[in-house]
């Protein structure tokens, strides 16, 4: 969960200051405290009695949806094809870049712009030691924009960052977003749609280490000892999304909330081998409610029909029809096509004959140079994920010539 840049940042809680001492320098350590109410709006959500065949919840959202985080069907929601402003969901697409090409067990020495960064904060001190495991605990269960910056950093910088996601959003087809911070912090450009973000919680839940993350509910954050050699206690950290353990077979995954995203939800869970997976965008309020509300509806249908297919994953070279579909593909639930019009047995003039195959013609040729451009993104998706098989641990991760290199100490 974020808060909107600008807004005061969260000062130390007392007891989690310099050892010896009751509280310490303003946003330098400590957890940070529960996040401030959406602003007041005149829209609404009325929980439903959830049924066997009974509509499903509406939430007052942008964009949403529920289905089957296996399949990729949508059984319900609205623009589901619309990017909108992430939030902290956008921390579940970072983390899934940057882990590959991160050693859990390496240390990262935090800086001045972890200390500085806007919204919420984990509360890492300048000079302090964490490890990289530390900091994904702290993106994905307290949202730490603070953690996210590290990460960033210690994959190579922020434009390295940059460089991953748009590789991985390549990688797995996604059509409607783009990446440009690690944290989900508002930015020009950044989008997500619904329908991406079901791909990318597809793609996070087959990552154990990720899920093992997101399913914590607490984790002790560790002390540290700053560049003025003051020493700072550790303490307790919670999981702000409130899915694992509190939902029946909740799973994850992540929340968000900026003034101007509003709020946003990525909620999975299973039940019976089933997993179902509910998504919001721009939503106006009691966005955790409507996000479980969701699940709770999904698992109650025993027969749902698919409104939508979103692919979760891109066709593979060998596919028959790969070069006809190189992206995955949805179908949004307001653009059915009209049929009606059309007359069966309708006579057509020699002229309009014509025109048909003109356009039969061209359709071949667009084909054609569809088909190549195709085979050319295969290619070069091929390419990026050998370059992703070379950055796991192991491999050291190239870095940006645009600033100084700060390697993770061991």
């Amino acid at each position: 969960m974020l808060i909107a840049p600008g807004q005061a940042a969260s000062a130390t809680p007392a007891g989690h200051g310099p050892s010896g001492s009751a509280s310490g320098p303003l946003a330098l350590a400590g957890p940070a405290p529960e996040q401030p109410a959406p602003e007041e709006t005149t829209a609404t959500y009325a929980p439903p009695e959830i049924t066997d065949g009974g509509p499903a919840p509406q939430p007052p959202a942008g964009g949403w949806l529920v289905g089957d985080a296996e399949t990729g069907e949508v059984w319900a929601g609205e623009h589901i094809e619309q990017p909108f402003a992430p939030a902290s969901t956008l921390k579940l697409f970072s983390a899934l870049a940057l882990e590959p090409v991160l050693d859990k067990d390496e240390v990262y020495t935090a800086t001045a712009e972890e200390v500085r960064v806007d919204g919420t904060k984990v509360g890492m001190v300048d000079g302090g030691e964490y490890t990289i495991d530390q900091l994904f605990h702290a993106m994905i269960m307290s949202s730490a924009n603070d953690a996210s910056y590290a990460l960033a950093e210690a994959a190579g910088g922020q434009e390295r960052a940059r460089e991953l996601m748009a590789d991985l959003a390549d990688e797995l087809g996604l059509q409607d977003s783009r990446a440009v911070n690690t944290s989900g912090l508002d930015a020009d450009g950044q989008a997500f749609s619904a329908r991406d973000l079901m791909v990318v919680a597809h793609h996070f839940a087959q990552n154990d280490y990720l899920m093992e993350v997101a399913g914590t509910d607490v984790y002790d954050w560790p002390g540290a000892t700053d560049r003025d050699g003051r020493r700072w206690d550790g303490f307790q950290i919670q999981n702000h999304t409130r899915v694992a353990g509190r939902v029946d077979g909740g799973l994850g995954l992540k929340n968000g909330y900026t003034q101007n995203a509003r709020g946003s939800f990525v909620a999975l869970a299973e039940r019976d081998g089933r997993r179902v997976v509910s998504v919001l965008l721009r939503n106006e309020t009691m966005t955790r409610e409507a996000a479980v509300d969701l699940l709770e509806w999904g698992f109650a249908q025993s027969d749902p029909e698919p409104l939508a297919m979103v692919r979760m994953d891109p066709p593979d070279d060998d596919e028959p029809g790969a070069s006809a579909a190189p992206h995955p593909v949805a179908e949004n639930l307001h653009a059915a096509a009209d049929d009606d019009d059309a007359s069966a047995g309708t006579a057509f003039p020699p002229a309009a004959l014509w025109g048909a195959g003109a356009l039969a013609v061209l359709a071949l040729l667009l084909g054609l140079v569809i088909g190549l451009r195709a085979s050319r993104g295969r290619r070069n998706r091929r390419r990026q994920r050998d370059r992703r098989s070379a950055r796991r641990p192991g491999a050291q991760p190239a870095r940006s010539d645009a600033r100084p290199a700060r390697r993770p100490r061991h």
